[in-house]
């Protein structure tokens, strides 16, 4: 099980692979999350089909079918599973969407970011740290420096990219190096 901010509840999951995936839907503000949502039957070729998605979700007030495998286990029947899902979202609105892959930068911050969703800014670092970007980007240990509490203004700072209130390039690895914008600043892709 793993606890999503954005649906203040509990997600199944069933392999570390799927868990991924409710990290990075719970960065994008899903705002409900279904594991095994339903059973998509099917006919193929004369033959009855059957498929269980790993995921259905509502992303920006969209549902969103959701199959997660890593790419080297992506087979053929799981892509004649996927495209008779995609038919049946399409004829209904929805999304639909196969996982097959992270990639490593941008996965790797919004995990970092993650241990900080519910920070709290007991110190009122936040306002301070926005502030502080009011002239242009500066780097990450820039931005946090100076801070009678230095662990707390990183929190805050990780906990304000969480909340899209500060924004990086998350195309390029996250670290101490990494140029920090207000949103309305940043025009490169990428961006958080």
């Amino acid at each position: 099980m793993r606890y999503l901010d954005s649906t203040d509840g509990l997600h199944a999951h069933a392999s570390m692979f799927e868990r991924k995936t409710l990290l990075l839907l719970d960065f994008h503000g899903a705002t409900s999350v279904a594991a095994q949502p339903f059973t998509l039957s099917y006919e193929l070729s004369g033959r009855v089909r059957h498929h269980t998605p790993d995921f259905l979700a509502w992303v920006d007030g969209v549902p969103t079918v959701i199959n997660c495998r890593p790419a080297t286990l992506v087979k053929p029947r799981l892509l004649e599973d996927v495209a008779a899902l995609g038919a049946m979202c399409l004829s209904r609105g929805w999304h639909n969407t196969l996982v097959v892959g992270y990639p490593p930068p941008p996965l790797a911050a919004v995990d970092a970011w993650t241990a900080h969703s519910t920070a709290q800014d007991v110190f009122g670092y936040g306002e301070d740290l926005i502030d502080r970007l009011s002239g242009g980007p500066l780097r990450f240990d820039e931005l946090t420096d100076g801070f009678e509490a230095t662990a707390v203004s990183r929190a805050v700072a990780q906990l304000l990219l969480w909340g899209r209130e500060l924004s990086v390039n998350v195309a390029e690895p996250f670290d101490d190096d990494t140029l920090v914008y207000l949103p309305e600043h940043f025009s490169g892709g990428g961006a958080v």
